[in-house]
């Protein structure tokens, strides 16, 4: 994989080397509009690193850092960094060490997580509060907007009242998970980033994907399923308590887990289908319309598949029936 570096040619112009930067920066304002944008912004600096070595990468996401910092201020800098740059930077390591599909997307999750872990470490220190009080916080908002909206939706009154008086522990299970759900976040984004920068670099020959990386085979390991029940039942412990949070945590991040598993068997399954390109891309366009649904749906499929194999099941039956 190593022989896929180039040094950057002598005759490019300037152009060459600050599209990648001016990339970057594009789809990362882009993100404030279309959500999903964020998860691009790292395959121009991921390209520049797999095709000219980890300096020159650098040097474009410091470049493109900067450009952020001049025209957003130091906050929005340390954001486009720490998940961008971060991502970037893990995802190119990643492919220089040849891992495989699962580890790849962890690396490429996990040093964006400590990335945004610190700067709301900075920006809780800034504003002179501890972290903990930082994130109880952020969940008394979440769970008095998702209180609000209820009302102003004219939700049911039951409904309404029972959030109410749950407002507690609404709060506290909102801090509890709030360390998986940053989690779920970065690795949401690697694994879009993984699928769309192996998707170009197959189509333009970019030669920045391991071939061997194919997500209609990828399974989660099996022991996983032992660490999900027991985080289950670490979680029925009881609200308030350490045990229950540690659970709650364990239980979100496999889901997301088992919910990428549950897309590569649907990826496997529209693959051996006799479905037109269309009604595949159509069916690929609704799991990221219906999310968080999608996601509920998904997760369901890959425990389903864990505990029987459908990928091995429709492969039996299709021998079986030729």
């Amino acid at each position: 994989m190593i022989g896929v570096m180039e040094q950057p040619g002598q005759g490019k112009g300037a152009l060459y080397h600050l599209a990648p930067l001016g990339l970057a920066v594009f789809l990362f304002y882009l993100s404030v509009v279309f959500p999903f944008a964020l998860s691009l912004v790292a395959i121009p600096i991921y390209i520049a690193i797999v095709r000219h070595g980890r300096g020159y990468g650098i040097v474009g996401a410091l470049g493109a850092a900067m450009a952020v910092y001049i025209i957003s201020g130091v906050e929005w800098a340390l954001v486009f960094t720490s998940v961008c740059v971060l991502m970037a930077l893990a995802a190119g390591e990643a492919f220089k060490r040849e891992f495989p599909m699962g580890k790849t997307v962890a690396t490429t999750a996990l040093l964006p997580f400590l990335g945004v872990i610190g700067v709301f470490v900075i920006t809780a220190y800034g504003s002179g509060a501890s972290l903990s009080q930082a994130v109880d916080n952020l969940s008394t908002k979440a769970v008095e907007m998702m209180v609000n909206k209820q009302v102003e939706a004219g939700g049911d009154k039951e409904l309404v009242e029972f959030v109410k008086s749950q407002r507690q522990n609404l709060v506290w299970i909102f801090s509890s998970v709030f360390p998986a759900l940053l989690l779920n976040m970065t690795l949401f984004l690697a694994l879009l980033n993984f699928l769309v920068a192996r998707s170009l670099s197959i189509r333009f020959d970019w030669k920045a994907h391991m071939p061997q990386h194919d997500l209609s085979l990828w399974r989660a390991p099996e022991k996983l399923a032992w660490v999900m029940v027991g985080g289950g039942a670490l979680s029925l412990t009881g609200l308030g308590g350490f045990p229950a949070a540690l659970g709650l945590n364990i239980v979100f991040v496999l889901g997301m887990v088992y919910s990428i598993q549950g897309l590569s068997t649907a990826h496997y399954l529209l693959l051996k289908s006799n479905a037109t390109h269309m009604v595949k891309t159509i069916a690929y366009i609704l799991i990221l319309i219906a999310m968080p649904w999608s996601v509920l749906a998904l997760w369901s499929l890959g425990l389903v598949d864990a505990l029987v194999d459908l990928r091995k099941m429709r492969d039996l039956n299709g021998i079986s029936g030729e």
